[in-house]
């Protein structure tokens, strides 16, 4: 009878080993795919879709309205000091932001501001 046991638990081997990998690329798979959508999704919510994508005219329309202002190239007073030299660098993190994605969060309207400016331009031509 113990005979018959191992017997049949060697044969059963192979099949595990089947299931098993079988499993193991399944959830391999699905892995490298949730981690995929997440890598997109924070690329498209984090709002830098629009700032990587800004033309050349949109940022200089960004800096004529910041100068306008009288407004440094942070949006902050002109002659504004900061630790470190600018406030897109985090000391404790070690992080950098995008100066405009910085801009954009400051002044929600500046999106729109730049959308008024482009069009104004286009109307000249």
């Amino acid at each position: 009878m113990p005979r018959m046991r191992l017997l049949i638990l060697l044969a059963a081997i192979p099949l595990l080993g089947v299931g098993c990998s079988e499993f193991l690329v399944t959830n391999a798979k699905n892995t490298l795919f949730r981690a995929a959508d997440s890598g997109f999704r924070i690329i498209r919510e984090s709002g830098e879709g629009f700032t990587r994508n800004l033309t050349q005219e949109q940022k200089a329309a960004v800096d004529e309205w910041l100068s306008s202002n009288r407004l440094n190239e942070f949006g902050d007073a002109q002659g504004t000091f900061y630790a470190g030299g600018t406030p897109l660098f985090n000391e404790a993190t070690g992080e950098t932001l995008d100066r405009f994605k910085y801009l954009f969060e400051k002044f929600p309207e500046l999106k729109r501001v730049i959308e008024m400016e482009l069009k104004k331009q286009a109307d000249q031509y």
